[in-house]
């Protein structure tokens, strides 16, 4: 029960963030179709960490890929309600895994060197640990490998960090749309300007605007049930 509190948020109090949002004109929309919205992150750190790096500077077809190989090879079969899937693997479970089996069998290029130091860390660095940090970003820049969008998502998602939000390049986009009625903007005039507006909520707000943005355009729309019975099929016959 705990884990799903934090997970998704149950215990947080958003009347201050509500207070802030209604008084911008460009959250009326977002406040009003989202209202109550929390920050939902059910995957951990290392998790988060995971996804992050391997969706640096390459596709989503790319990143799909190199997600498929390390959990055909290092993840376990789940079966639940019908439904065939690969649980994720721990930390402890790659830090015996070489770089050269990472880069030439899961075929994850530059990021082969960067995995076992994520995996390191958060074997030996409990979630409890990491969130007592002061300043939890610069905790994650000291990892190896580690860049400023992926140490801001994983403070903002899977540590819940109110005032942290992590940019890409879309992100950045519809964030200057919205708050600098501008195509496109640097990340500092961005970060400053969500700062401005939410001060102690800047990832909430940031979260609310670009979900809004995508509500009506999902990127990967959910699994249709016809569908299932292939994907368990698929899941059962790939060979590690």
């Amino acid at each position: 029960m705990r884990r799903l509190t934090a997970s998704y948020g149950l215990d947080e109090n958003l009347s201050q963030f509500t207070e802030l949002a209604t008084a911008v004109p460009s959250m009326r929309e977002p406040l009003a179709a989202l209202s109550g919205m929390r920050q939902s992150c059910p995957e951990d750190h290392f998790e988060i960490a995971v996804v992050a790096l391997l969706l640096q500077n390459v596709t989503i077809a790319r990143t799909t890929q190199m997600t498929r190989n390390l959990l055909t090879h290092h993840g376990r079969l789940v079966h639940f309600d019908g439904i065939t899937l690969r649980a994720w693997f721990t930390p402890a479970e790659l830090t015996d895994v070489t770089p050269e089996t990472l880069k030439e069998q899961d075929r994850l290029g530059y990021r082969a060197k960067t995995l076992p130091h994520f995996a390191a860390l958060f074997r030996d660095h409990t979630t409890e640990v990491l969130q007592a940090a002061d300043d939890l970003v610069q905790t994650f820049l000291q990892i190896k490998g580690m860049g400023p969008y992926t140490a801001a998502i994983m403070a903002s998602h899977a540590a819940r960090n109110t005032d942290t939000f992590g940019l890409d390049v879309w992100n950045r986009k519809i964030l200057a749309r919205r708050l600098l009625d501008a195509d496109d903007a640097k990340p500092e005039a961005v970060t400053r300007r969500l700062n401005e507006l939410f001060p102690g909520h800047a990832g909430t707000a940031g979260l609310y605007l670009v979900e809004h943005e995508y509500a009506g355009a999902p990127i990967a729309p959910l699994l249709a049930p016809d569908g299932i019975n292939a994907w368990n099929n698929t899941l059962e016959h790939i060979t590690p």
